[in-house]
């Protein structure tokens, strides 16, 4: 409670991208793949998309929930998810990075992403764009993040105020969902 802190809404873009995978895809066995069980963000992100499948009346099946380490060497753990949930229809990805993981796992299994599965990442790193098919993902500007550390230290220098800033995100709709456009929501 001492300190200042600097963060992304890990909430609000994750649950529209979930919503968006249960009503314009009708997805209903959508795994996670989660970071670390000890970070913060993984676990904001994990309860979030809890939060959002019970509020769309989707159970919590903790065989579709796995842990990364939010690195592209998550292949196994990608694995394991769909070999252990055959009938899945969308995977989550807590970041960009273990997405590209999440891709070489289902191509090598002949998913078809987009068509076969639906995949959405978090980040909006160039990583997203440079996936094929483009990865649908949560935009949280790093960018913007850093401006508002910067911001905060000025402001920081005239006050002993504890300042709290929260980074709005939002859901970026490209096609690895199984959209044909890509748009922006805000």
């Amino acid at each position: 409670e001492d300190y200042g802190c600097i963060k992304f809404d890990d909430v609000t873009g994750l649950k529209k991208a979930i919503n968006h995978l249960i009503h314009s895809h009708n997805c209903r066995k959508i795994g996670f793949v989660s970071g670390s069980q000890f970070n913060h963000d993984a676990s904001e992100r994990l309860e979030t998309y809890c939060n959002t499948l019970l509020e769309n009346n989707l159970p919590i099946d903790h065989n579709l929930i796995v842990y990364g380490n939010f690195s592209e060497f998550c292949e196994f753990e990608v694995n394991e998810l769909i070999k252990n949930n055959p009938d899945i229809d969308a995977i989550c990805f807590a970041n960009d990075e273990m997405a590209k993981g999440g891709y070489n796992a289902l191509v090598a299994s002949n998913y078809k992403i987009g068509k076969d599965i639906a995949v959405i990442g978090f980040d909006n790193t160039l990583t997203a764009i440079n996936l094929y098919p483009s990865l649908t993902t949560v935009d949280a500007s790093s960018f913007e993040l850093g401006y508002q550390a910067v911001e905060t230290a000025s402001q920081l220098m005239d006050s002993d105020k504890i300042l709290k800033v929260t980074v709005p995100t939002r859901l970026v709709v490209r096609n690895s969902c199984g959209c044909k456009n890509t748009t922006f929501d805000k």
